[in-house]
C-alpha cells in the first residue's frame, strides 16, 4: 500500500464551549419561572410570527398574509388586554382606602403601588400597541397586495419588528409591547 496523505477535516468538540456563567443562568431560570404561565402564548402569538416576518424577508407574497393575519390577531388580544387593564385598574383604584391606619404594614402599600404600576403599564402598552397596529396599512390595502410599493413593505416590516438589520435594544422593547 502507499503512503498517500489524506486530508481530514478537524473533528470539533461539541459542548466544550463557552459555558454561560451562572448570573446568566440564574437570569434566565428567573425569567422562565415568572414568564411561566403565559410563555406558550408567547411564543405562539409573538415570537412565533415575528420569526416567520424575518424569514419572509421583502417577499411580498409571505409577507402581506402574515401581516394581514397577525394584525387581524392582535386587534382581537389588545382588545381583551385593554379589557382585562382597565377592570385590573378599577378594582386597584377601589381598594383605596378613604383613612389610613397608623399602623398599617408596608407591604399592603407596596403590593397596592405594584398593582396600579402594572395596571396603568397594562393600559399605556395597549394604547401603544394600538397606534403602531393603526400604522399598518389598512386591510383594504393588504387585500390588494398589488397596490403595496416596495417602500411599503420594507416600512411595515421594520414597523413591526422595529430594527433596519440586526436585532437590538428597541427589538426587544417591541417583543415586550407585542405582547
Amino acid at each position: 500500500m502507499s503512503q498517500t496523505p489524506t486530508l481530514q477535516a478537524p473533528v470539533a468538540a461539541h459542548g466544550l464551549g463557552p459555558h454561560p456563567s451562572l448570573p446568566y443562568i440564574a437570569f434566565y431560570s428567573l425569567v422562565a419561572l415568572v414568564t411561566a404561565p403565559y410563555r406558550r402564548a408567547f411564543q405562539l402569538y409573538t415570537w412565533q410570527p415575528l420569526r416567520e416576518f424575518r424569514a419572509a424577508g421583502a417577499d411580498p407574497d409571505f409577507l402581506i398574509p402574515l401581516v394581514r393575519e397577525w394584525k387581524a390577531d392582535k386587534y382581537a388580544e389588545l382588545q381583551s388586554v385593554q379589557v382585562a387593564a382597565t377592570f385590573c385598574g378599577g378594582a386597584v383604584f377601589s381598594s383605596l382606602p378613604l383613612s389610613r391606619s397608623a399602623n398599617a404594614i408596608w407591604v399592603a402599600d407596596a403590593l397596592w403601588m405594584a398593582a396600579l404600576i402594572c395596571a396603568i403599564s397594562a393600559i399605556i402598552t395597549g394604547i401603544q400597541t394600538k397606534s403602531i397596529l393603526d400604522d399598518l396599512p389598512s386591510r383594504q390595502q393588504l387585500e390588494s397586495s398589488l397596490s403595496l410599493p416596495d417602500v411599503e413593505l420594507q416600512r411595515m416590516r421594520r414597523t413591526i419588528l422595529r430594527y433596519k438589520k440586526t436585532p437590538g435594544i428597541k427589538h426587544l422593547i417591541m417583543m415586550f409591547i407585542w405582547q
